[in-house]
């Protein structure tokens, strides 16, 4: 079944990268055009999509089976038709604590505010809300952060100080995102209030003062790179960065002091452990 499930996904995938190629357009007005011309079509596929729906929750209920989705659904419903259940959960819970709560559901927030009585604390980051996939709805948090503030009966206690992390990263951090995160792009003022404050002084020595940042490394897909791909160049790159910065002796903070930078002071951060094996052939052929 596993086989036959993977060579579907594959079949759907190709389709879809069709798909998608139909979907580059050269003007805004190119768009438009083509979706006035999609109308018909889009109703035939929402049919279709009601149809799937009604199959696929007819099927559950035959097999007498529930997913997280279901479950939250029925809790609602219990709590609405039987207000005593709802009176009892309530006096019998004395805090509910929700952590990443700018990843919470319209359905989850249904929920809780059916079993809370002014007694929810929760924590929250807008800029770190990574779960919409999963009808996480960031506007929620949002909503609770103003209305909180102009309550006499809710408090909001901004976390604004960094205490994980170096100067140098937070300052680029902030100059890296106040450029591109807004309230239009991202849903979230970064510059009014959402910016990281330095707040962990520990390191800070006459010595290592500034002097580390985050830098960009960009490349030309030139003759030089022509035959490579994407994650080769990039590799390449790190590899020959890391390799002048040795050979140059950078100075880098030690536990006595300033020294020449060795091999092992460099780490690679990488979404795909599926390239390490890259890595590893080559810097070997880099002689590192």
């Amino acid at each position: 079944e596993k086989n036959i499930i993977q060579d579907k996904k594959k079949y759907l995938k190709s389709i879809l990268e069709g798909l998608q190629k139909l979907c580059d357009y050269d003007s805004l007005s190119a768009i438009k055009l083509q979706l006035k011309h999609t109308f018909s079509f889009q109703e035939i596929v929402l049919e279709m999509l009601k149809k799937i729906y009604d199959l696929f929750e007819a099927k559950k209920q035959s097999e007498n089976l529930y997913d997280f989705m279901d479950i939250a659904k029925a809790a609602i419903r219990l709590f609405q038709d039987y207000p005593w259940l709802q009176e009892e959960y309530q006096n019998s819970i004395a805090e509910i604590l929700i952590d990443e709560y700018q990843d919470t559901s319209d359905l989850q927030d249904a929920l809780i505010s059916l079993i809370a009585k002014h007694n929810v604390y929760m924590v929250g980051d807008v800029k770190q809300s990574i779960y919409r996939f999963r009808y996480a709805n960031p506007a929620i948090f949002q909503e609770k952060f103003v209305v909180f503030q102009n309550s006499k009966n809710s408090s909001v206690i901004e976390l604004s100080e960094n205490y994980r992390s170096r100067e140098e990263v937070i300052r680029g951090i902030n100059s890296l995102f106040s450029n591109i995160m807004s309230k239009e792009m991202g849903g979230v003022a970064y510059v009014g209030g959402q910016h990281l404050a330095y707040g962990n002084k520990t390191y800070e020595t006459k010595d290592n003062k500034s002097r580390y940042g985050i830098y960009s490394l960009t490349y030309h897909l030139d003759e030089t790179y022509q035959s490579y791909k994407n994650y080769e160049i990039e590799a390449f790159i790190i590899a020959n960065e890391i390799k002048k910065r040795v050979e140059n002796k950078e100075q880098v903070m030690g536990k006595k002091g300033l020294r020449d930078a060795k091999w092992n002071d460099f780490a690679i951060l990488t979404q795909d452990k599926g390239k390490f094996g890259l890595f590893k052939q080559i810097f070997e052929y880099m002689q590192i």
